[in-house]
Parts: C-alpha cells; sequence; structure tokens
C-alpha cells in the first residue's frame, strides 16, 4: 500500500449461541487482516470489535480513507446515528436504559476521531467478497474459544502495527545479527524497523539498550536466539518481502480487483432492492385489490352508522333483489297477480303451468317456509360457531360462512371472509353463554340471532343473521355487526 491511497476493509463478528463463544475479524486482503474473541459474547460485540480492531490497526495512516463493509445494521446505525443522542443522554436511550456494549462504544467514538471513513452495508452471506473473508475468520474465532483453543491472530495491518514486535527488546535484536548469516540482518531490520529508529522511552534498562555484544553472557545471547526463532515460528517476525511495499503492478492489479468486487456487490444490492420494492409494490397492489373486493357494494353506506343500516339493505336482499333471483312461473306475466318476495319463495315452485305453456328447467329447491323454519336451529349454529369456530376445521368453518359475509366489528369495520377464515382465533373470542339472546323471523330463509356476549375484548351487542341455504340444507352466516354494550 502506498501513502494514498485509500483502505478497503471488511469488519464482522459472530457469535455461537448468541451469546456463547463469540469472535471478531475485519480483512483487506491476505497479508492484512486479524481476528479475535472471547469465551462469552454476543454477535453485537463481536461487531463492534471487529470495526474497533480496525480503526486501531489503521491509525498510524490518518490520511487514508477508511472504506468499511459491515452486514450489521446496529454498527452503522450506532456509530453514524445513535451514538451523538446517547452521549448527550449520559450513554442512555430514549426509553431510559443503559446503552448496551459502552466501552466498545466509547473507545470507537474516539477512534473515530479525526479519521476519515465511509461505512457500506452489504447483505450478509450474499457472495461479497470481502464480507465472506471476514465472516469465516470471525467464525473461526468463535469456534475456536469454543473448542478451548486459540485462534489465529492474523497478521495485522503491518509491521508497524504488530505490537509483538515493537515489545521486543532491543538485546534481541542485536544479539543475532553478529552470527547470523548475510541474509539474516536484512530480515530483521525489515522486520523491526520501529526498534532501530525509535526512541526508547526512559527506563532503568534504556541505558543498556545499545551495549555492545561483548558485554551479554552466551546464554543471554543464546536466549536471544531462541525468542527471535519463536516470532519467526509463529509468524510475527515476516521477510522483508511481507513488509516493503508490494510491487506496483501487483499493487494496481489489486486494486482493480477490489474496484471490480466493489462494482458487483454494488450490482447485487440495487438488484436485490429492486426486486424488494418490486415484491412489495406487488404485494401494496394485492392488498389493495383484495381490500377493494371486499368493500365492493359497500360504497352506498359509507360514512353511515352501522346501527342506521338496514341489515336486509345491507346485505343487498331488497324485494327488487329477492324477485330478480326467484324462478319466474310459467304463466304469461299478465295473467299473474302481483307478488311478495315471501309469496313468489314458496308458492312458485308448486303453480303448474298451462298446458300452452312450453316445458320449462325445473326450478332449484326453494327455502324452508316460514311457517316451518326452525329459528331454533340457527341459534344452534350460531352456539356452534362461537364455541368451535376458531377450531374447526377450514372446511367446516368455510361451509358456515357465507360467500357474501359482511362483518361489521364492534370499532366500526367492515372486514372481509377471508380475514375471518384467515384470523379466527381473533374472531370467534366469546367467553362462556350468551348474558342474553333472542332469535327472530326476518323472512322465509333468513333469522336474526341477538345477543349480548362477553368477549376477550369486552362485552358487546351482537346481531347475526342466518340464512338458510336449501340446496345444502345448512345454515349459513350471512351478516354479522358487533357494538360495544354500554
Amino acid at each position: 500500500m502506498n501513502s494514498t491511497q485509500e483502505i478497503i476493509a471488511a469488519a464482522d463478528g459472530s457469535a455461537l449461541g448468541n451469546p456463547g463463544p463469540a469472535g471478531w475479524a475485519w480483512y483487506i486482503d491476505d497479508d492484512h487482516w486479524a481476528s479475535g474473541g472471547w469465551a462469552h459474547g454476543t454477535n453485537n460485540m463481536g461487531e463492534l470489535k471487529a470495526v474497533l480492531d480496525l480503526f486501531e490497526a489503521t491509525a498510524s495512516r490518518p490520511e487514508a480513507k477508511l472504506r468499511v463493509y459491515c452486514d450489521s445494521q446496529y454498527v452503522i446505525n450506532s456509530l453514524t446515528k445513535w451514538m451523538p443522542g446517547w452521549k448527550k443522554k449520559g450513554w442512555k436511550k430514549s426509553d431510559g436504559k443503559p446503552v448496551l456494549n459502552r466501552d466498545l462504544l466509547e473507545a470507537l467514538d474516539q477512534a473515530l476521531t479525526g479519521r476519515d471513513y465511509e461505512f457500506i452495508w452489504v447483505k450478509g452471506h450474499a457472495g461479497h467478497e470481502l464480507n465472506e473473508k471476514a465472516d469465516s475468520l470471525a467464525n473461526g474465532a468463535a469456534r475456536a474459544y469454543q473448542e478451548g483453543r486459540e485462534p489465529a491472530h492474523g497478521p495485522g495491518f503491518g509491521a508497524s502495527a504488530e505490537p509483538a514486535a515493537a515489545a521486543v527488546e532491543p538485546v534481541a535484536v542485536e544479539a543475532p545479527i553478529v552470527n547470523a548469516p548475510a541474509a539474516e540482518p536484512a530480515l530483521l531490520d525489515a522486520a523491526l524497523p520501529e526498534v532501530a529508529l525509535s526512541e526508547p522511552a526512559p527506563s532503568e534498562s534504556s541505558a543498556d539498550a545499545h551495549l555492545p555484544v561483548q558485554e551479554f553472557t552466551a546464554a543471554e545471547i543464546e536466549n536471544a536466539q531462541r525468542g527471535v526463532e519463536s516470532l519467526r515460528l509463529s509468524g510475527l517476525l515476516r521477510p522483508a518481502s511481507a513488509v516493503n511495499a508490494p510491487d506496483p503492478e501487483a499493487v494496481r492489479t489489486r486494486k482493480e480487483q477490489l474496484a471490480l468486487a466493489a462494482e458487483r456487490a454494488a450490482e447485487r444490492d440495487a438488484k436485490a432492492l429492486a426486486l424488494q420494492q418490486e415484491t412489495a409494490q406487488q404485494a401494496s397492489t394485492a392488498a389493495q385489490a383484495e381490500e377493494e373486493d371486499d368493500l365492493t357494494g359497500l360504497e352506498e353506506f359509507a360514512g353511515l352508522d352501522p346501527n342506521d343500516v338496514d341489515p336486509a339493505e345491507l346485505l343487498g336482499e331488497t324485494e327488487e333483489h329477492a324477485e330478480e333471483q326467484t324462478v319466474e312461473p310459467a304463466v304469461e306475466p299478465a295473467a299473474a297477480p302481483a307478488q311478495t318476495v315471501e309469496s313468489a319463495q314458496v308458492e312458485a315452485p308448486v303453480e303448474e303451468a298451462p298446458a300452452s305453456a312450453p316445458a320449462r328447467t325445473a326450478p332449484a329447491a326453494p327455502a324452508p317456509n316460514p311457517a316451518v323454519l326452525n329459528p331454533e336451529e340457527a341459534s344452534a349454529a350460531e352456539q356452534l360457531l362461537e364455541s368451535r369456530g376458531s377450531a374447526m376445521e377450514a372446511a367446516q368453518l368455510e361451509s358456515m360462512l357465507h360467500e357474501r359475509l359482511v362483518w361489521v366489528t364492534a370499532t366500526g369495520k367492515s372486514v372481509s371472509r377471508s380475514s375471518v377464515l384467515q384470523y379466527r382465533e381473533r374472531a370467534f373470542t366469546q367467553q362462556g353463554a350468551p348474558l342474553k339472546q333472542g332469535v327472530q323471523v326476518l323472512d322465509s330463509s333468513s333469522v336474526l340471532v341477538m345477543a349480548a356476549v362477553a368477549t376477550a375484548r369486552g362485552r358487546v351487542s351482537r346481531s347475526s343473521i342466518w340464512h338458510y341455504d336449501a340446496e345444502r340444507g345448512l345454515w349459513r352466516l350471512r351478516f354479522r355487526q358487533e357494538t360495544p354494550a354500554s
């Protein structure tokens, strides 16, 4: 990396069980990454720690813009939207409760100060190259703690960011230089530049920091050589080629690869967003169409008090509508006397056509005669629906609800038959037997059942119109209206 290019990285966290063994990781490329974790932590802790360690590791490059890909909205919103408000409220949320992970957030607040950075949200496990790498490393760290072993910590951001290399005593650096092969000094100089160039902090040992090698005993020199070898084997002491600036062509190729990966990720995100918006639009259109279908035929009653609407008119079962549904008798219209809906439904099937009249298809089975219509059957159907409606088989429930069912709730809202079927547990909440109940025959096929009942949402007065389906031989709920009991 040169001193002016931006730093592009991904940060991620992982927790097995959440909370449980947890890990964190950030990844730039195979030579610049880090990971760690805890034996017990949460996913959000891992997400925050990954970003914090990335900012701390790159603190030596404040002039370079840091572009961070995260799949955690919690992290992005915490650092870019919520943190200023939390700080003003003494690190408390709007509900007055303490902010979680305050220690990590306070450290991040300090680490972000003075830095040029940008957070970019990416969908997790969606094929984003950097995010997938960071996720794999974080998960690997969590599994390492789960299995009781130390995770791979990674090379970090570079030699200047490797605390283990900076902490090596000067003795351990100079001693092996004398006895090492010709290639060894270059290795050590490249791996530990800060030791050779920076001034030691004042301490009791600073006076001995540059003693001649002859002042050390053979045992001390041997210990120093072992320390250097241990650093080399652990990966903290790397060859000069690993820390020197890479080949410019390799840098250019890597930048192109990262730019292409970012471009492809942006395209995938844009397609996913477009698909999500299209799906939401389709769902909204379908819901609107269903709502319009549910309210079809009720437009003329808009704004009216449900108590002022005649149920027969609301159901569209006026005399004119009933006459349209009744099979015409086989006599000439001029000779037929005017009939009411009730008489037409009862008498038409038994009236014989004159001999001169052409043969006609037999009419449908008539509704029961009001004289023999048993309103108690409608009352029994009401009781069955209320006691078992929320648990009965779907087919049985559908058979008891008329296709043109109109249901007005206690709040004055009209709901559809499909909504009643879908949310049956909320529709049938009667508690115990009705406090009082009455029945009234409305016409040749309809009975009004009135009741005062206690429900899960309070006491209501209920009016239900049950229609007898002669063809099926069963009672079906055609209209229901509930009003809060006074």
